[in-house]
């Protein structure tokens, strides 16, 4: 049995022993790739972050913007031009795809039923030929950023006589 293992062990490859001192070598450099691979994360973790901040100043600019279109959509209408109420609506429309595009959807909320998850009652008015609860106009739009409330929408709702 032995002449076997014998002759077993001869016909493998022979390593030879590292020393002591190029395996200290070989662990410091190991120890200073994975530091730097450490490093390397979170300046990843930095440069998200201000990305997402960026983002966030972005979506903010982005929504102020599309407040004072709306508001010049809203001027517009009241001025009977229809031109000028053509051009605004235009100019509206545009925003809202850059908006979508940037993941921020508006929300206007004209002819549904109020939802408090979405709507904040700025006004009221009483049509006896609509619903309680009907929004009838979105004063202010709410705006969502990957499905995230950032505001709600201010709007006008329906208060039938009797109901609260």
């Amino acid at each position: 049995m032995m002449r076997w293992l014998n002759g077993f062990v001869g016909k493998e490859k022979q390593h030879e022993c590292v020393p002591a001192v190029e395996l200290r070598e070989m662990s410091d450099t190991l120890r200073r790739i994975e530091n730097r691979q450490k490093e390397a994360a979170l300046l990843l973790e930095d440069i998200d972050s201000a990305l997402q901040e960026d983002d966030s100043r972005l979506i903010h600019a982005l929504i102020g913007i599309l407040d004072m279109i709306h508001g010049f959509v809203a001027f517009a209408g009241k001025s009977k031009d229809d031109a000028l109420l053509t051009q605004a609506r235009m100019m509206y429309d545009s925003g809202r795809r850059a908006a979508h595009d940037a993941g921020l959807e508006v929300i206007c909320a004209e002819g549904v039923s109020f939802d408090h998850r979405l709507h904040a009652i700025a006004a009221t008015d009483h049509h006896q030929d609509l619903p309680n609860g009907y929004v009838i106009q979105t004063i202010r739009p709410g705006y969502l950023h990957n499905d995230k409330i950032l505001r709600l929408a201010d709007v006008a709702v329906n208060k039938t006589e009797g109901e609260a």
